[in-house]
């Protein structure tokens, strides 16, 4: 993706779009569980009703036209960095990788 392309689409500064690529580079993501294991996640995770609701509403749906490439792009690099920023992720576990489902 070209920055330019990606910071129209996204309705944000170019500038932006360059500093979370340079953030989250290559760094590896960590997909995103399945909608229908996100009640379980919600649970352990003890999130509240009206977040629960709100993240369930917002949850990208598998070939939604409301999901584009570049929302996607930033959700995937947005992970990353989470990701990265946590360290040394040995001892965290991935929900899907645990069910044969990612890395």
């Amino acid at each position: 993706m070209k920055p330019d392309d990606t910071a129209a689409r996204l309705g944000v500064p170019v500038e932006d779009v360059d500093r979370v690529h340079r953030l989250a580079g290559d760094r590896s993501s960590t997909p995103l569980p399945a909608k229908a294991d996100a009640p379980a996640i919600r649970d352990r995770l003890a999130v509240r009703p009206d977040d629960a609701a709100e993240i369930m509403a917002g949850w990208p749906d598998p070939g939604s036209p409301l999901w584009t490439s570049e929302l996607r792009w930033l959700l995937d690099r947005s992970t990353a960095l989470v990701r990265a920023d946590l360290g040394a992720t040995a001892g965290i576990r991935n929900p899907v990788a645990s069910r044969g489902g990612g890395s």
